[in-house]
């Protein structure tokens, strides 16, 4: 159990803390977590930039075949980038641990692999809908708990990280 568990837990029957009697949890989450999703995107497009190298180099090996992995490989690498680091236990990528803040669900808990794949397949939906992610970025902005649409479903909110 980690110091959350421990001590708090009070939003009631969710588990997660109360946005009033524990704000400290919530007080400046929506700029960390844009913070976190700025840093977490340059990792990404490093590793990117380090695969399409690496496809660029096979495409011209394979006269052209490997070039058709290119749209897959970059969608798949910031995917699972976020799958593995989510689901690693600390239930925060490196930049939501950059920007001391990680991801709980409705119960209080940290992710697990299978919710990280659920919470990002929901983060990468929303991003292929402007009007969709418009509404997440004001919903995480202007919420009590800072949730995006992708956070909805499962009842998953970033908080501050617990000390």
């Amino acid at each position: 159990m980690d110091a959350f568990s421990n001590s708090f837990g009070t939003g009631g029957e969710s588990g997660l803390p109360h946005p009033v009697r524990d704000h400290q949890f919530y007080d400046g989450v929506p700029m960390r977590r844009f913070a976190a999703f700025v840093i977490d995107l340059i990792i990404i497009l490093a590793i990117d930039a380090a695969a399409m190298a690496v496809l660029g180099v096979l495409g011209l090996v394979t006269f052209g075949l490997a070039w058709l992995l290119i749209g897959v490989t970059w969608f798949a690498l910031g995917f699972f980038y976020r799958v593995f680091t989510l689901g690693s236990g600390a239930s925060a990528t490196p930049g939501m641990r950059v920007a001391g803040i990680e991801i709980r669900t409705a119960s209080g808990r940290r992710l697990t692999m299978n919710e990280a794949a659920i919470h990002t397949g929901g983060l990468y939906f929303a991003m292929l809908f402007v009007p969709l992610q418009i509404v997440s970025v004001l919903m995480m902005a202007f919420g009590p708990l800072g949730r995006g649409l992708h956070d909805l479903p499962m009842g998953t909110t970033a908080i501050n990280k617990p000390v």
